[in-house]
């Protein structure tokens, strides 16, 4: 029974399903990017910095900007009440103390609203070099984030054309399998995980890499059926020189592009 089909299409299909699990496994390894994930860090930290920089001069200058408002409405005050004065109008001496107390007192507060402007100013201008470095800082980090997502997206859709291909051939050889024996294998690789199929070679299992017993062994000599390996119970198959060339024949098409 076994002889109805190629039983080394079991092999191509052990080997094709092994190389999918381990280029879907550089998959998840490019996407868990360990050089990315501190990148990231690194310019989410940044940016939160810059921001915070960012607002906290914007709030500097808002205020800058809201004392030279008022400076300049004293201004326009003085100079209203200084025109009152020489106008000509004033009736009263009380009148005229009145305003000179205005003038004074607008003139006051002048002096120590552009104190505080001189201030604020000069804070920012501290704040200038800063923000300098944070947005050249930030700049940086979002380069190298991008050129690494730039890297990885590459070598992902490389790795996915690979997996095509791969599938592709595993449909293939799956077509060429009888259902009792798809079965039969995937029955094994539940109970196993990934590895259904072995090789006996020199009385040792490739799946479990056990010698088996003399008196198994001798059980275990036709090279055209398939056995369980008494050790570990996979799907075995004697050793021959043409699973060397099957096993290049699968793994020649990692050279895809």
């Amino acid at each position: 029974m076994d002889k109805e089909f190629d039983i080394l299409n079991l092999l191509r299909l052990q080997i094709t399903e092994s190389i999918i699990t381990s280029k879907v496994r550089e998959l998840e390894t490019l996407i868990k990017n360990e050089e990315l994930i501190q990148i990231k860090k690194d310019y989410n930290d940044a940016k939160q910095e810059l921001d915070r920089l960012e607002e906290d001069y914007r709030k500097l200058e808002a205020n800058r900007k809201k004392i030279e408002d008022k400076v300049e409405t004293n201004r326009e005050k003085v100079k209203a009440n200084q025109e009152k004065l020489f106008s000509g109008t004033i009736g009263s001496s009380k009148e005229l103390l009145n305003y000179q107390e205005e003038i004074k007192s607008l003139e006051n507060q002048n002096e120590k609203l552009e104190d505080d402007e001189i201030e604020i100013m000069m804070k920012i201008e501290q704040m200038d070099e800063g923000l300098s470095r944070a947005r050249d800082q930030v700049n940086r980090l979002e380069k190298s984030l991008n050129k690494i997502k730039e890297d990885i997206s590459k070598d992902a859709k490389e790795i996915e054309t690979k997996l095509d291909a791969y599938k592709k051939k595993r449909k293939e050889v799956m077509s060429e399998i009888p259902d009792e024996y798809l079965e039969k294998y995937n029955k094994v690789k539940q109970r196993k995980g990934a590895i259904s199929v072995t090789v006996i070679k020199n009385n040792f299992c490739s799946g479990c890499n056990m010698e088996i017993p003399t008196v198994e062994a001798e059980k275990i000599k036709d090279p055209n059926r398939i056995y369980n390996c008494p050790l570990c119970g996979r799907l075995s198959l004697i050793y021959n020189e043409e699973m060397d060339k099957i096993k290049k024949e699968v793994e020649d098409l990692d050279g895809v592009s």
